[in-house]
């Protein structure tokens, strides 16, 4: 008699297994779609502060009109041998920078201005006695010659051509516009006599030229460090400094040539992207 229940058993498991065997298979939800970040692009507006330091050559030349209005006249005093009467001009700098690039593959071009301010001067002093430019002999009591230039304010406007040697690291060449406030003194006098001698000075907005190379390189997707070179040429700047002597005019002056080179490291915020 046991063995109805036993196999009424069985036969409900049977059931049962065929039962699931005809349900449907459910499987793992598939994965979310895989989102990639996005590409690094160098196209954009970007601004940025920048600091460095900057040097003027030292070139010029003193040079004197005597009361006939002859240049390095044969009574006109001159400065030693191998003296042009220039100061050495340095300093440091810094300022800001706003520009825009665009990227065309692996080339990227762009424009950038600047503004800065800083303290690039130099002073220079040359203790006589002078010779003549007619002959020999020195000038008694012994003069003194006192130059000064500075360009504490410049700023630049350039276009900038490079090619990315790496997505995020761009080498450039750069080049276009410099303005500067020039600020130039010069002053020949005699001390311990009567004659008054009036100072040369002079303030100029100069404009020129400038052009150099750089590596700027990013470290996010919005912020870069650079390094940059720049060679500037303003032309030149001339002092004039009128001294009476025994009721007779001599114009002592200085020329001063305007050109150097300034090295920079900055940073930059680049907006979108």
């Amino acid at each position: 008699m046991k063995t109805i229940p036993l196999a009424a058993a069985v036969l409900v498991a049977s059931a049962g297994i065929a039962f699931a065997a005809d349900l449907p298979i459910r499987s793992a939800p598939p994965p979310a779609p895989y989102s990639a970040a996005p590409a690094f692009t160098w196209s954009g507006f970007y601004v940025g502060l920048n600091a460095g330091g900057a040097w003027n050559a030292r070139a010029g030349r003193n040079f004197c009109v005597d009361p006939a209005g002859v240049l390095d006249g044969p009574n006109c005093q001159k400065l030693p041998a191998g003296e042009n009467g220039s100061p050495r001009v340095d300093g440091v700098f810094g300022g800001v920078q706003l520009g825009y690039n665009a990227q065309f593959g692996r080339i990227v071009a762009g424009i950038e201005g600047d503004l800065q301010i800083g303290s690039i001067k130099g002073s220079k002093t040359i203790n006589g006695p002078f010779g003549f430019y007619g002959g020999p002999g020195v000038a008694v009591p012994a003069g003194v010659v006192s130059t000064h230039l500075s360009m504490n304010t410049f700023g630049t406007l350039r276009a900038r051509l490079g090619y990315t040697v790496t997505d995020n690291t761009l080498l450039y060449a750069t080049g276009g516009l410099i303005a500067a406030n020039i600020k130039t003194r010069s002053l020949f006098s005699t001390p311990n006599t009567s004659a008054v001698y009036e100072s040369g000075s002079k303030t100029n907005t100069k404009a020129g030229w400038t052009a150099g190379v750089g590596i700027e390189h990013y470290f996010t997707h919005h912020l870069s460090g650079k390094v940059e070179a720049l060679y500037y040429d303003l032309g030149s700047v001339v002092s004039y400094g009128y001294a009476p002597v025994n009721g007779q005019g001599y114009s002592h002056n200085q020329r001063f040539e305007t050109r150097g080179a300034l090295v920079r490291v900055g940073l930059n915020y680049k907006f979108g992207g």
